[in-house]
């Protein structure tokens, strides 16, 4: 069996302010909350949900935050 190809840099359109909203970005967001969290490799679902909630909080408030 093949171990699969390691990420590529993010796409040179995806260098802005969303860069880290491409596959890369995301993988390395939920990457970074799995070694803040200390989750483990078997509860991978619930420490993917919850990322999920944690990164729409976030961006939920920085919506709010420019609007008012």
């Amino acid at each position: 069996m093949t171990t699969p190809a390691r990420p590529q840099p993010s796409d040179p359109e995806w260098d802005g302010d969303d860069r880290d909203l491409d596959a890369v970005g995301l993988a390395a967001h939920f990457a970074e909350h799995a070694r803040r969290t200390g989750g483990t490799d078997g509860d991978q679902q619930q420490a993917l949900g919850a990322w999920l909630d944690e990164l729409i909080a976030e961006l939920e408030a920085e919506a709010d935050g420019s609007r008012g």
